[in-house]
């Protein structure tokens, strides 16, 4: 649910669980009442963890990358793309523990973290 969330254009925890509610209908499984009060799913999401969100693209990634036909190959190689994404978080000494800044950024800058780093 969360990795169709993050795929969306809209991003809407409400959304994603209209969509789910949607499929469940089509696929006719009536035994499933669904469900779009968006409550027990931010909490869960609130309780995902770095580690597992990273499990969570690592798997995609690789379902997407064994799922691709040969023919979508460039010269018969894999081709590895970045978007370039970045995080802002509070420089709190928490997370600049577990964070460094990088030796060759200024002191007292905000760090910035390329998605690509995890």
């Amino acid at each position: 649910m969360f990795m169709r969330q993050v795929a969306s254009d809209t991003k809407s925890c409400r959304h994603a669980l209209i969509d789910d509610a949607r499929d469940q209908v089509v696929k006719g499984k009536k035994n499933k009442v669904p469900n779009t009060d968006t409550s027990a799913y931010c909490k869960a999401r609130q309780r995902l963890t770095e580690a597992s969100i990273r499990g969570l693209l690592r798997t995609s990634g690789n379902n997407l990358d064994r799922a691709s036909p040969e023919s979508w190959l460039w010269h018969q190689r894999r081709v590895l793309l970045t978007d370039g994404s970045t995080l802002l978080m509070p420089d709190t000494e928490k997370n600049q523990k577990e964070y460094p800044q990088p030796g060759t950024q200024k002191k007292g800058l905000v760090s910035r973290f390329s998605e690509s780093s995890f």
